[in-house]
């Protein structure tokens, strides 16, 4: 999930163009790589907004829904190595806190979780039995449909978790100082200040800020959409070994995941079957937290074959500074609202009352 580095500064996808009062959270992303990246590439990444539209909303009254194209292309070649299509959610601060706060909210009787040690000692048992694959070759004959993917378990939410995830991923305004100063005067509508003190800040502190993330409606500090998309490729990649190539991966998310959550992703093989001389599998994922369904998506490998080999590469899609709108497909659009896939509850806890 590297690429998705190239798409957190100003100018790139949706995420870039915001509005005084509005919140905005990612809540659907399908990514296909077409080659790996490689050292000495020079990838540029390249966004734009696709289409958008004005829902009801249980959670808020009303949602925009705006559909983002980000590409990956190398300048040498002029290839799309990657490319993405996503789905921002905004709706209105205020009008999804006063429905919280009257008891018409969907997380009006929310409670934090307090663990007990079996529990705790649950997840770390987790922990010990995560496996990777490496380089021992998984073949496409021997895997069968029906098949589970082992779980990947994830520490329970905290700042820390988000915060650690920024330094990598680069978070859109993580910025101090003059930086954020100069921001603040090109964008000053990105001054969201704290309701209480009136500290100048910004909106992306409702994954760490548990105050100022309920006057946005959420329960508690919740964590973002590329962070379940990197637990669920740390899954697939753990599973498939070095020989495979992850072709597409999807995560639609649609409950929050907010402070000690802990989440357990599953997969299970649904499709198996040969496109050219690529050997393919399908695999549906499951994200479940102690509470409930969060996300659900699926990813499609590669795997090598002991008849076939590895397989060749798709041709990608063309640069789109030559072919800017592509209509999307109803695939790609099917994939983005995907319903729950129905996989059994994955959560290693026992249900609570």
């Amino acid at each position: 999930m590297f690429p998705v580095s190239y798409f957190r500064f100003e100018g790139l996808g949706p995420i870039s163009s915001g509005f005084p009062g509005v919140h905005s959270i990612q809540t659907s992303s399908l990514w296909r790589f077409y080659r790996p990246m490689r050292l000495g590439d020079n990838i540029v990444g390249k966004g734009a907004l696709w289409e958008q539209k004005l829902q009801p909303s249980e959670f808020a009254g009303k949602m925009l829904d705006q559909i983002g194209r980000n590409v990956c292309v190398d300048q040498k070649s002029g290839e799309v190595v990657a490319e993405e299509f996503n789905v921002n959610k905004r709706w209105e601060r205020e009008a999804a806190s006063e429905r919280r706060e009257s008891g018409k909210g969907t997380y009006s009787n929310w409670k934090q979780w307090i663990f007990t040690e079996e529990e705790l000692q649950i997840i770390w048992e987790d922990f010990s039995r995560i496996e990777i694959r490496g380089a021992t070759p998984r073949y496409w004959e021997d895997v069968q449909i029906g098949e589970n993917l082992p779980s990947l378990v994830t520490m329970p939410y905290s700042s820390r978790e988000v915060i650690s995830f920024f330094m990598g991923y680069g978070g859109p305004f993580s910025m101090s100082n003059a930086v954020l100063f100069d921001y603040f005067q090109k964008h000053p509508g990105l001054n969201v200040p704290d309701p209480r003190t009136k500290t100048p800040d910004v909106p992306e502190r409702t994954h760490y800020d548990a105050e100022f993330a309920r006057t946005t409606g959420a329960p508690d500090m919740f964590d973002i959409t590329y962070l379940r998309f990197c637990w669920a490729t740390s899954l697939v990649t753990n599973w498939m070994g070095d020989d495979a190539l992850l072709r597409e991966i999807s995560c639609v998310a649609r409950r929050f995941n907010a402070y000690g959550d802990v989440t357990w992703i599953n997969g299970q093989i649904v499709e198996k079957h040969r496109l050219g001389e690529e050997n393919l599998v399908k695999i549906v994922l499951a994200w479940d937290n102690q509470r409930y369904r969060h996300s659900w998506g699926h990813a499609v490998v590669n795997l090598p074959s002991r008849e076939q080999g590895s397989g060749v590469l798709l041709p990608p899609p063309p640069d789109p500074e030559g072919n800017p709108y592509i209509p999307m497909s109803e695939e790609v659009r099917n994939i983005l609202y995907a319903r729950d896939p129905e996989l059994p509850f994955g959560s290693h806890f026992k249900r609570r009352e």
